[in-house]
């Protein structure tokens, strides 16, 4: 199970609670305490301050309204001493304007009173994973690289004011690409500013592979099917190739007549393009993919057009970088490091919305909570680098068997979800039974130290609407089902029973 705390044998971390109102702040104080936390109260901003100072908690939740300040501004304050503390502000005005100005704030999360304990144990435990991916050298790493870009991209930015301070639209069409995050709205930006910008026919993106041998189409517009279904580029080959090599423009001022130089000009004029200039899109010296401009006609390019154009270029280079970057940081969010499944709240998320979604079209939906039998005899016989190993290889296992609208997720230590749209008990025991087996017979170095002898889980089954009549009670149900699995012997498959 999910532990609160920092590591095996640590203190637990702190929870700053600060309320005026001593009944909120205590009934506060005793959910963070029945979670495991360790509460810290606070009556007034000043306090807060304090208590932040001296101990460092891990988050704070926030009264709207305190004697000395607002809690915006005590949020504000707060984050100023500890700039990464999550702080979850509590109100009891519940409009969106409210919504706003807590948000604006910097606030982490926020609760409108009345709140259920088990509410505030669900944000408190958000923000607590949320700082903790954000401590961890891999988001810090890729956060600085993704300031480092915006860096760069500022740069670029103030360099293509200053040199083409006449082409305001070009500068404007700049700004709008670099303001795109999604990779698929940066791609369709560039598509879009390539017809109204340059005139070009046709345009395309190719972006290097994963092996970095060959240029794959991302996207483009305006050239044939035909054409669209090339094979990959490799790097070197016809004009594109060439530009990702050298990491220099490549320009065919008239496709009929320079043959030697883009071997498939024919096959480019039957779609009744003419001219071409791959630029290659360039980050910190590596080469990232092409950029090609298409035109009907014979097209040559003066030197302060190829200037201009370069320019933008870069700033398409840095945008898609971006683009990635993020895709990799939001990624990682939800992603657990260790198995590569879903997280705890990412989980959690889709645990809310499937239910909203069962709920609103009368569909089923069920959920399976599994255990790795005796997983700890496991770990202290063979040790924690052949139990992650065992994790990785189980979850490889579980993300195969799920159909692709399934939600696989790493509950927490050796305990996996699955959430199950559109799928009744009887489905979700069917696969609940396979996956059990599944296990039972793959064979596993090391499980001759186990119990029997080898590798087993136990799995718990619940199902909306049928088991609990709220969507939120599944995994209560499905826990109850997974404790009687192992308390019957382990190895095996139960459902939860609804008393009649």
């Amino acid at each position: 199970m999910e532990s609160h705390k920092n590591g095996a044998g640590a203190e637990p971390l702190r929870v700053l609670v600060v309320d005026d109102d001593a009944d909120i702040a205590e009934l506060l104080a005793l959910t963070v305490r029945l979670e495991g936390w360790e509460p810290v109260v606070a009556r007034t901003g000043a306090e807060a301050i304090a208590a932040v100072r001296a101990a460092a908690p891990a988050a704070a939740l926030v009264d709207f309204q305190l004697p000395d300040m607002n809690g915006l501004e005590l949020i504000q304050l707060a984050r100023s001493v500890d700039p990464d503390l999550p702080c979850i502000a509590v109100t009891g005005q519940g409009n969106e304007r409210v919504a706003v100005e807590i948000m604006k704030a910097g606030a982490a999360d926020y609760l409108v009173k009345p709140f259920e304990p088990r509410e505030v144990a669900v944000a408190v435990r958000r923000a607590l994973e949320e700082r903790r991916v954000r401590a961890s050298r891999l988001y810090r790493s890729l956060a600085d690289d993704l300031a480092d870009k915006n860096a760069q991209l500022e740069q670029q930015m103030e360099q293509l004011g200053r040199r083409m301070a006449e082409t305001a639209t070009l500068y404007e069409a700049a700004r709008i690409l670099t303001a795109q995050l999604a990779l698929s709205d940066v791609l369709a930006t560039v598509l879009r500013l390539a017809g109204e910008l340059f005139q070009a026919a046709a345009s395309s993106v190719r972006l290097l592979d994963a092996s970095g041998g060959s240029l794959e189409l991302a996207a483009h517009t305006g050239l044939s099917p035909e054409y669209c279904r090339r094979e990959p580029i490799p790097l070197g080959s016809s004009a594109a190739g060439r530009a990702a090599l050298t990491g220099e423009p490549v320009h065919v001022a008239d496709v009929e007549e320079d043959e030697g130089v883009y071997l498939r000009g024919e096959q480019l004029s039957r779609s009744g393009l003419r001219s071409l200039l791959c630029l290659p899109l360039i980050v910190r010296g590596r080469c990232i993919g092409v950029m090609t401009l298409y035109h009907a006609a014979p097209r040559a390019y003066s030197q302060e057009e190829l200037r201009f154009l370069r320019t933008f270029a870069g700033t398409v280079s840095i945008a898609v970088d971006n683009a990635r970057l993020y895709g990799e940081q939001s990624r990682l969010a939800v992603t657990d490091g260790l198995t590569g499944l879903y997280n705890h709240k990412r989980f959690q998320e889709g645990l809310a919305a499937e239910v909203g979604r069962a709920r609103r079209y009368g569909q089923p939906l069920s959920l399976l909570l599994l255990d790795i039998d005796h997983f700890k005899t496991f770990n202290d016989a063979w040790g924690h680098q052949a139990g992650d190993t065992l994790l990785r290889e189980l979850a490889g296992l579980f993300q195969a068997a799920a159909r692709q609208n399934d939600l696989v997720a790493r509950y927490g230590g050796e305990e996996f979800a699955f959430l199950l749209p559109q799928t009744d008990k009887r489905q979700a025991l069917a696969l609940a039974k396979r996956l059990c087996r599944a296990v039972e017979r793959r064979p596993c170095p090391g499980e001759e130290v186990l119990p029997g002898g080898r590798l087993t889980v136990s799995l718990g089954v619940a199902s909306f609407p049928e088991d609990v009549e709220q969507g939120q009670d599944l995994v209560g149900a499905a826990d109850q089902a997974l404790y009687r699995a192992k308390k019957l012997g382990r190895n095996q498959v139960q459902a939860c029973h609804v008393a009649g």
